[in-house]
């Protein structure tokens, strides 16, 4: 099937020079996702970024506001996403980390969710469970962290992490 990939608060840029305001190069799964070649009868996978990076880590030098206004247009992008029927599967990564943040509120999710095609298969990823959305949800799925070595201030690693 064909697939649409939406990207929250992850980093829109490639330019490594925004590093410096916080903002980190593009995700490597986007990366990924772009780069491959794919056979004819595997369906196309599109991606976008509607963050700006990290919010208020990792060198952040943006205000809050701006990452509000940019998650806003990734929930509009998200419903007409839905709403066009193009795709199978959609995904909308870091979503319920948006709201953790409080860029976007519970009722954005809740309402995506609720004008989801019945045909298209939704999937929303997230660091925290929210038994409101959690109800609508047909499948929830927990992986958990146990022991990260962000939290000792080592940043992902190439071949282990990505």
């Amino acid at each position: 099937m064909d697939v649409f990939i939406l990207q929250f608060v992850k980093a829109g840029n490639k330019s490594p020079e925004k590093i410096s305001e916080g903002e980190w190069p593009v995700s490597c799964e986007i990366d990924f996702f772009n780069n491959i070649n794919y056979p004819s009868k595997v369906g196309k996978i599109d991606t976008e970024q509607a963050g700006l990076g990290f919010v208020g880590i990792l060198g952040d030098q943006k205000e809050k506001d701006q990452h509000i206004r940019q998650a806003l247009k990734g929930l509009e992008r998200a419903r007409e996403v839905l709403a066009s029927k193009e795709y199978g599967l959609v995904i909308l990564d870091e979503l319920v980390s948006a709201l953790e943040l409080k860029l976007i509120e519970e009722r954005d999710i809740l309402e995506l969710i609720s004008i989801k095609p019945k045909e298209t298969h939704l999937i929303i990823t997230g660091h925290h469970q929210v038994p409101k959305i959690l109800k609508v949800c047909d499948l929830v799925t927990e992986m958990k962290m146990i022991k990260p070595p962000y939290y000792k201030g080592i940043l992902a690693q190439r071949g282990i992490d990505y």
